[in-house]
């Protein structure tokens, strides 16, 4: 039997229905999962691709970027909002390599029902949903708590201003560059500094680091 872990990553697209150009979103979100394969190939036991109209797939061999993947797909896609289903397990069929298409396993299915659980609590109407949330095949334990941090990190940039978002996507495209962001914004690097430190993103940053160290440990066998 194979043991060897995967993360399976599955996107929906929220309200999809009610946007007013959804083939022109389609074809932004193809180039965006394009850049993502040739960016992490070295990453991606199977690329990303658009399954349906509203959702996509890709398979994950390491777990080094798969925050920065989401990150890079959410600043991408804006302000189109995108749930994300995190899937950690066994895959028992074959994988194909250009395509996350046809292969199945325990890793997709936690994805899956990562996905859907998003969605009923959505339907709940309750007042917070986060976009992120991780299933593991065994330790849901500590799938609980990854997914407690994620919720944390995703309350507090939702109630960053329109300019914080702004200076710390820009921040963010110009690899942490401060002087860079501000160059790029017109504006002075002090007031970068002020809007990643009003946003908490250095806590949000460190949160996600201390997912992906906790997601490793669950990659090779060590909890």
């Amino acid at each position: 039997m194979n043991t060897e872990v995967y993360i399976a990553i599955i996107g929906d697209i929220k309200d999809s229905r009610k946007l007013s150009d959804r083939g022109k979103v389609q074809e932004q979100l193809k180039q965006c999962l394009d850049q993502i394969n040739d960016t992490f190939d070295s990453e991606i036991a199977s690329a990303f691709i658009i399954t349906l109209g509203d959702e996509f797939q890709g398979l994950l061999k390491k777990e080094d970027h798969v925050m920065d993947m989401i990150d890079r797909i959410v600043c991408d896609m804006a302000p189109v909002r995108i749930r994300f289903g995190v899937g950690m397990g066994r895959i028992t069929t074959q994988i194909n390599p250009e395509m996350s298409i046809g292969a199945d396993g325990p890793a997709y299915h936690k994805a899956r029902e990562a996905i859907e659980q998003l969605k009923q609590n959505e339907h709940k109407n309750r007042k917070y949903t986060p976009n992120i949330r991780i299933g593991t095949e065994g330790h849901e334990n500590i799938a609980e708590m990854l997914n407690s941090i994620l919720s944390l990190v995703d309350l507090t940039e939702k109630r960053r201003s329109e300019r914080q978002k702004e200076i710390i996507k820009t921040f963010y495209e110009h690899q942490e560059s401060q002087k860079a962001c501000a160059v790029e914004l017109g504006i002075a690097q002090s007031s970068v500094q002020r809007a990643l430190m009003a946003g908490n993103y250095y806590a949000c940053r460190d949160a996600r680091t201390t997912v992906t160290k906790m997601m490793k440990e669950l990659m090779v066998g060590n909890v």
